[in-house]
């Protein structure tokens, strides 16, 4: 009985001992808390946020980026109106029609006279395939004399056509001036070509333009004309 007396006692003791322990630290009253805080002797002061003046930078920054953005879209915008007119001038070309070049020299084309068909049965149609009408050369230049001869008539020819020259400029390197159809036998609607190598004149004549004519002959006329003319300055 006596021990549990003695303990009683013992934690009423450890109770005010507690109590006046806790007591020294009791805030008194009427104390404003401080936001403060202090350790190891050092005071912190508190963080503080200013959200006006984080927002005006924000502000500030923001402006000045949409601004640079404005610029950057109005120097986009004039290149992409330049880049439509080209593209609008270039499709334009594309559209443009072409005219073939006339060559050089064909001033006037070689008239086609209406040709009456030869009783005699010997006819022909020719087509001028070099010179150009007119065509310019330099003096002691070479060209080709070439022209197309159809068979138009109603008679096969045989030796007895020949071509040769008739008037005009006598302007062939090898002088030979007549010759025989490349084939022994040409009928009717069949086509042959010549072609002579000609030298144009040294001599200065005249206004510088010149004709040779030739002719398709058989024993007994002349059936056949064509010529050239070139233009030697």
């Amino acid at each position: 009985m006596r021990r549990q007396k003695l303990t009683a006692v013992a934690l009423i003791l450890i109770w005010i001992a507690l109590s006046a322990g806790f007591s020294s630290y009791a805030q008194p009253e009427g104390t404003i808390y401080e936001s403060t805080v202090q350790s190891e002797g050092k005071i912190y002061e508190p963080l503080t946020v200013d959200l006006d003046k984080i927002g005006q930078q924000v502000a500030a920054i923001l402006e000045d980026r949409i601004s640079k953005l404005e610029i950057e879209n109005a120097v986009l915008k004039a290149q992409i109106e330049a880049l439509s007119k080209r593209v609008e001038a270039l499709e334009g070309l594309a559209n443009f029609p072409t005219i073939t070049p006339r060559p050089e020299g064909t001033t006037a084309p070689t008239p086609t006279p209406t040709r009456t068909p030869n009783p005699s049965g010997y006819d022909c149609e020719t087509t001028l395939l070099s010179p150009y009408f007119y065509g310019e050369f330099s003096r002691g230049a070479e060209f080709n004399f070439t022209i197309q001869i159809r068979n138009t008539g109603t008679k096969p020819w045989g030796n007895e056509v020949m071509m040769e020259w008739v008037s005009g400029l006598k302007a062939e390197k090898t002088p030979t001036y007549a010759y025989a159809m490349p084939r022994s036998e040409i009928e009717p609607e069949e086509v042959v070509d010549f072609s002579i190598v000609m030298v144009a004149p040294d001599d200065l004549v005249g206004d510088g333009k010149h004709t040779s004519r030739y002719a398709l002959k058989n024993d007994q006329e002349i059936f056949c004309e064509f010529e050239y003319n070139i233009f030697v300055p």
